[in-house]
């Protein structure tokens, strides 16, 4: 298994769930996700690839993972508290 560093800047919102939804809309808009740019070169700038969505919704783009893994729709794109 392995990983990548990543990092995102976002205008703050007292709401972390709010603020992720927005990184995911504002991210998925740009096309920058994969398997549309699979290794994404941080930090974003305005000179950074922006091939726009090629799905209809990010639900329809994590299809293919969730079909494969174990993993739930309802519980991966949102803070969760410990």
């Amino acid at each position: 298994m392995g990983a990548e560093p990543y990092w995102y800047c976002i205008a703050y919102q007292t709401d972390t769930n709010t603020t992720l939804q927005a990184l995911r809309q504002r991210e998925f808009a740009a096309g920058r996700y994969n398997p549309i740019v699979p290794f994404i070169d941080f930090p974003i700038t305005d000179s950074s690839p922006t091939p726009g969505a090629q799905h209809s919704s990010i639900e329809e783009a994590l299809e293919p993972t969730f079909r494969t893994t174990k993993c739930s729709t309802k519980t991966l794109p949102t803070v969760v508290s410990i």
